[in-house]
């Protein structure tokens, strides 16, 4: 008799051991399954990003430019020789543009023209008076942060860096990007000789230019 309750006793004794160890493999399946899971989600969450690279479609890009002397004004336009840009969605990751200096049109007359580039030098007009281009044919432009329609950039130009904060739209899709605006860039601090008011009478050339840019961009 002893010896049968014995028995009995292992056996329930078994089985309770074994229903334990059921529902522990069941727990450590769930929690496997979970944790896998959630690396799939995390890993999906954190899928990068493509930045999107685009460069500048010269013949489809102008800037424009109006300097005043007074209540006059001379309207022209410079070109960009090439340039890109690289987006990531909607932020701006990179960019930078080079101004052909040497491109420098005004309709009105090509002695201004040449008196802007340098080409001159007599007893009126020097090469350095305003932008030399003889010696600094370009202007290199690198930009920085956009935020909420400010762009910051930095301008390589006369061998000197001068940054600036300018108004413009910058718009990207995947296959274009755009950068639009009307803004003034004073170029006082430069020191060019050309834009340096008459001591005695107070006159001069505007040192602020009038700039209206209209860049037009494709993706690589």
């Amino acid at each position: 008799m002893v010896y049968i309750l014995f028995v009995c006793l292992q056996k329930q004794t078994n089985t309770t051991m074994k229903r334990k160890q059921f529902l522990l493999f069941a727990a450590f399946g769930l929690f496997a399954a979970s944790c896998s899971t959630t690396d799939a989600e995390t890993d999906e969450s954190n899928e990068e990003v493509a930045v999107i690279e685009y460069e500048l479609d010269t013949e489809n890009s102008s800037l424009q430019w109006t300097g005043r002397h007074g209540d006059d004004s001379h309207i022209g336009t410079v070109s960009f020789s090439e340039g890109a840009l690289s987006m990531k969605l909607d932020k701006l990751e990179s960019g930078s543009f080079v101004v052909d200096m040497t491109s420098i049109i005004e309709p009105g007359g090509q002695g201004l023209v040449e008196h802007l580039m340098g080409l001159d030098d007599n007893e009126y007009h020097k090469p350095e008076d305003f932008f030399h281009t003889t010696k600094f044919p370009t202007v290199e432009v690198s930009l920085g942060e956009y935020n909420d329609g400010t762009l910051s950039a930095e301008l390589n130009i006369l061998g000197q860096t001068m940054p600036i904060d300018v108004e413009v739209d910058l718009k990207n899709e995947d296959s274009k990007a755009s950068i639009s605006g009307s803004f003034t860039v004073n170029f006082e601090d430069l020191g060019i000789p050309g834009f340096q008011k008459d001591p005695e009478s107070g006159d001069g050339i505007s040192p602020a230019v009038e700039f209206e840019l209209d860049l037009a961009l494709k993706a690589k």
